[in-house]
């Protein structure tokens, strides 16, 4: 049976996320693509409010941007980017 689209490239995550630490914007690029809408979809279940999952969505990622060099475990990439996400849910719904 045949995946779709988006099942083919979370299988080839682990690689996505080597060629991403080695500065590979198109990698990193793919990935947010990847990860955007279950990263939206969790921030909008914390708040239940577009706009702050909007901006918790946009901050993961640049972090995910700036940090991917020091995740020295690819197979740990789902809980990594899901702790910065909650961090940024955190530190927001604090203000």
């Amino acid at each position: 049976m045949a995946g779709t689209l988006l099942d083919i490239a979370m299988m080839h995550s682990d690689n996505l996320i080597a060629r991403a630490r080695e500065g590979d914007k198109n990698a990193q690029g793919k990935l947010v693509q990847l990860w955007y809408k279950r990263i939206y979809n969790f921030s909008y279940k914390f708040f239940f409010d577009h706009d702050l999952a909007m901006e918790v969505s946009q901050k993961t990622f640049i972090s995910m941007h700036r940090n991917i060099i020091g995740l020295n475990d690819p197979g740990r990439f789902t809980s990594w980017l899901y702790t910065i996400a909650v961090n940024y849910c955190r530190k927001k719904r604090g203000k």
